[in-house]
């Protein structure tokens, strides 16, 4: 049982990312569609317990067996290495909620995206650092008495945060044409 993609969107909006949902939202939800939207967000069966409590405690208790037909629907969606890729990469943390049959393919994928993901954090960390040398730097400079050891010694460690991050750009670089290749973006 598909739903047209117009009602999956505007669904989506509606319900937006929160466990909690409002009375409105729980008296006219379509269980079907939470489950499906659930499931593409890669949210385990465990998430429908908050919905539902947030539901019950309005009066509008939710309809599991419609959630679970949508959440299991959604899973053939979220279950691919495309799919695994762009969650691995936004930063998504995996709950293994695949079926056997389809994780395989989401894991060569989401681990690709995760690891650009964690090499993305790691040049913005190396990044901070940079401009923090490149701070302590000006600042010794600026104040006139220049202890040339310790200029170097800032230097040097500039230098090699900055290869640091030259070889990451690389590896995420490699891994995005290796992504490419597998046709995951």
């Amino acid at each position: 049982m598909k739903r047209p993609i117009l009602t999956m969107l505007s669904g989506a909006l509606m319900l937006g990312g929160c466990a909690t949902m409002s009375p409105d939202e729980c008296r006219t939800a379509d269980w079907y569609l939470v489950g499906e939207m659930d499931a593409r967000s890669g949210r385990t069966p465990a998430y429908f317990a908050s919905r539902d409590r947030a539901c019950r405690e309005a009066g509008f208790p939710a309809d599991q067996q419609s959630w679970r037909e949508g959440w299991e629907f959604g899973l053939t969606a979220f279950c691919s290495a495309p799919q695994g890729f762009r969650f691995g990469r936004d930063g998504g943390r995996y709950e293994p909620i695949c079926p056997s049959a389809l994780e395989a393919s989401f894991l060569s994928g989401y681990d690709i995206g995760r690891e650009i993901y964690v090499l993305g954090d790691r040049t913005e960390s190396l990044r901070g650092e940079i401009h923090g040398l490149d701070a302590n730097l000006k600042a010794v400079v600026a104040d006139g008495n220049l202890i040339t050891e310790e200029v170097e010694v800032l230097q040097r460690r500039r230098d090699l945060l900055a290869d640091q991050v030259r070889s990451i750009e690389l590896r995420v670089a490699e891994l995005n044409g290796l992504a490419r290749g597998l046709g995951l973006h």
